[in-house]
């Protein structure tokens, strides 16, 4: 190539790793791709095999041609996000858990070109789903609970069998998967007080959360990271809010919303009312025995249950504060099914088994090396 054709390329890939704001290190960490090699490319000096060059494409998510033809259009990156994060005490990210959402936002990318190959979401294209909302004087709460039942009214006309309005939402990480276009990661936090983080990068959106933590809370975490995706998170500079988990009357306002979100969710009205019909709640021990109640049938935790019975004016303040205070009950299992293959890997078995894709493409969007996809021949015949 032309040495103009090289510095063109080069112009171009300082351009978009300054968008990421990025630096040269950041980038070859992200990419695997040698610190001097970057900087020849940059300088127009070329030294990219086409192996790099993918893989420095997919780390700053812009097309991979962009780096190979000087003609390509102009690619855009988009700039490393900020994260909404859910966790115990004043929480945030070590770098590890940073690269290990940089690398999950690329998979996030590569599940947004499967589903295009496959069938794509059913609730992806709805901006009024996905349209982020400014706080207003209005109670926080009311926005969450208004969204939440328009979810959960869009999800019972495509599963009618499985998320009636009156029900519990099972496997709700391939619910957010299939029919809202976010992949869904389970991580082990280095920060062990992370309980989940939600952030997007351009199109592609990822919501992790800690495999630690027990199934009800998994499910609270996933519930609170669809809110900030549907709520919160812009293409750009999102806002980066360190929480609290408690049901606390100092929480910002958007984790007062992401809770109401997640709560109407998991337990709307209409669910509590089915499971309580018209019991009196008067004693402590009837409260108690109505909150197990409602958990058992939805799939929540002790806490966030009693706080929703109290909103629903089902407990007093008082009763509600009291069962808190000795909250000490079993997790809720069964509601989630075992994860065997996240979104990513499922809708590229799908395209694979379809004869859509090619094994080669396969590899390219698990970014898996020739040597590392023996586990899809298992897949395909199991």
């Amino acid at each position: 190539m032309a040495e103009r054709g090289l510095k063109e390329l080069g112009r171009r890939l300082t351009i978009c790793r300054e968008q990421a704001r990025l630096e040269v290190g950041q980038l070859a960490l992200r990419s695997g791709v040698a610190v001097d090699r970057v900087v020849a490319f940059e300088r127009g000096e070329g030294g990219l095999r086409m192996s790099d060059v993918v893989s420095v494409a997919r780390a700053l998510g812009v097309p991979r041609g962009s780096f190979l033809h000087s003609s390509a259009p102009v690619p855009r990156a988009y700039q490393a996000p900020d994260v909404m994060l859910l966790g115990r005490g004043t929480v945030s990210l070590r770098d590890e858990d940073r690269e290990a959402l940089a690398a999950g936002l690329v998979r996030a990318r590569s599940f947004l070109e499967a589903l295009d190959l496959t069938e794509s979401p059913a609730l992806r294209g709805e901006e009024r789903l996905f349209q982020t909302a400014e706080l207003t004087s209005e109670e926080p709460h009311v926005l969450g609970y208004a969204r939440a039942r328009e979810v959960r009214t869009r999800l019972s006309e495509f599963l009618p069998a499985r998320a009636p309005l009156a029900g519990p939402l099972r496997d709700l990480a391939r619910l957010i998967e299939d029919h809202f276009g976010i992949l869904v990661a389970l991580l082990t936090f280095a920060s062990q007080d992370v309980a989940e983080a939600s952030c997007r990068l351009g199109p592609a959106r990822l919501i992790a959360v800690d495999a630690r933590q027990p199934e009800t809370t998994c499910r609270w975490a996933l519930a609170h990271g669809l809110a900030h995706q549907l709520l919160d998170l812009e293409e750009e500079d999102a806002v980066h809010e360190e929480i609290d988990e408690r049901f606390s009357l100092d929480k910002p306002q958007r984790e007062k919303r992401a809770d109401a979100f997640a709560a109407m969710l998991l337990a709307p009205q209409e669910a509590v009312e089915a499971v309580l019909g018209g019991r009196p709640l008067r004693e402590l021990a009837e409260a108690r025995g109505a909150v197990e109640d409602c958990r058992r049938a939805l799939g929540l935790g002790f806490i966030p249950m009693t706080r929703q019975l109290q909103n629903l004016r089902r407990l007093s303040r008082e009763t509600a504060d009291a069962l808190v205070a000795t909250a000490q009950t079993a997790g809720v299992d069964g509601f989630e099914a075992p994860r065997r293959y996240d979104g990513l890997e499922r809708r590229v078995l799908e395209a694979l088994t379809g004869g859509w894709i090619s094994r080669g493409r396969a590899r390219e969007l698990l970014g898996l090396s020739a040597g590392e996809d023996a586990w899809l021949d298992d897949a395909l015949r199991s």
